[in-house]
């Protein structure tokens, strides 16, 4: 069986959904199944063994590429990972499935193709329309949780339901093994919270940096904040934090603001932290990998909670989430990770309950499945 996977993205293009593919690709591959990923020819893609950097632009020309290189390469399924920033706004990749479709009528062909649908509910208005070729046309549609899933359904009521699957992401930030027999570093006294991703006005950064000054932690000696991201004097967002830094007049010695990382120095500053701190304006839901990275580096999560939250995951976390932009509410529960025993401890369980959902080769196991499930053999 050959599987060409098609990303717009790709490391190191910034792009969560490239990374998310790549490492998505290594694992299916230890599964036994070939699988390559076709993505934009860009300078900033790292030739990996597995990558093919080949499409220029993805307008309406695109579409022949790509036929021409399943082609010539015997490629039995075709898995679009959708959106990517790559893509941009062109709608070549849109129509992909309609073309194979009519050219396997043509040919008498056989190629299926997947579409995993990243952030289906958050994208405008105008791009669920443009996905409509996409959800018509595919065989299948992976959804990376069950609230996804029950979206798409009400707008697709006239397809089966067996057409949608469900599954996971994980991280794109791996820990190395030693992470996972960590000692709880809290029994060392160490007072250490970790915020990371994309600065950007819907993460909430503006809301801990707010909150952080009203906690008794912030008090300690041995106290830090760890920002793992950079500040862009260019961008007018990060131009207000800094702002709001001096506003603020937080202690420079108990925050740090990293600049870029790689993912393996991201992996250091989890393993060394406390507690992450993700106030993101939309509500924590499965689709977040700053959240993911983080349980699966064993690291407890405070975080908000929005009618876009998953129903378990409220469910499991609810004395642990507030609104968004609750600066008191989220200093309330930084203090209580802190300070109360059995609420600290009740986290560091539920964190544990849930790692398992973000495992890696369960996750590359279900997509070897469903790629058999199709009914292709090698």
């Amino acid at each position: 069986m050959k599987v060409l996977m098609i990303s717009g993205s790709y490391p190191n293009m910034k792009c969560g959904v490239g990374d998310y593919t790549k490492v998505l690709a290594n694992f299916v591959n230890k599964t036994g199944i070939g699988i390559k990923v076709l993505t934009t020819k860009n300078e900033k893609v790292v030739s990996d063994g597995i990558c093919e950097p080949a499409i220029l632009n993805w307008n309406l020309q695109c579409i022949k590429e790509i036929y021409n290189y399943v082609n010539k390469n015997n490629i039995n399924i075709i898995h679009i990972q959708y959106p990517t920033k790559g893509y941009g706004y062109k709608i070549g990749i849109n129509l992909l499935p309609l073309y194979i479709k009519m050219k396997d009528m043509v040919f008498q062909k056989r190629i299926r193709i997947i579409t995993t649908l990243h952030e289906f509910s958050q994208s405008h208005i105008l791009r669920k329309i443009s996905i409509i070729p996409l959800v018509l046309f595919s065989d299948k549609i992976i959804l990376t949780n069950d609230e996804e899933k029950k979206i798409i359904l009400k707008l697709f009521l006239f397809l089966m339901k067996d057409k949608f699957e469900v599954i996971n992401i994980g991280s794109n930030i791996l820990p190395d093994k030693s992470s996972e027999n960590n000692e709880n570093k809290l029994y060392t006294n160490n007072h250490t919270i970790s915020y990371f991703g994309f600065i950007r006005p819907d993460k909430g950064l503006e809301t801990l940096l707010r909150a952080i000054v009203l906690t008794k932690v912030y008090t300690e000696d041995d106290f830090k904040l760890n920002i793992l991201a950079e500040l862009d004097d260019s961008d007018e967002y990060h131009c207000k934090i800094r702002n709001l830094l001096k506003q603020l007049n937080i202690n420079k010695n108990k925050i740090k603001i990293t600049g870029y990382l790689t993912e393996s120095q991201v992996s250091e500053y989890l393993k060394a932290s406390n507690l992450c701190v993700l106030p993101y304006r939309d509500g924590l839901t499965y689709r977040r990998g700053s959240f993911i990275a983080s349980v699966v580096h064993n690291v407890p999560v405070l975080s908000t909670y929005t009618k876009l939250t998953s129903p378990d995951l409220l469910e499991i976390f609810r004395d642990y989430l507030v609104k968004p932009n609750d600066v008191v509410g989220l200093s309330r529960n930084i203090d209580k990770f802190f300070y109360d025993m059995e609420y600290r401890n009740k986290l560091i369980a539920k964190t544990n309950q849930i790692k398992n959902l973000f495992d890696w080769e369960k996750i590359a196991d279900k997509h070897k499945s469903l790629y058999y499930g199709l009914g292709l053999r090698d």
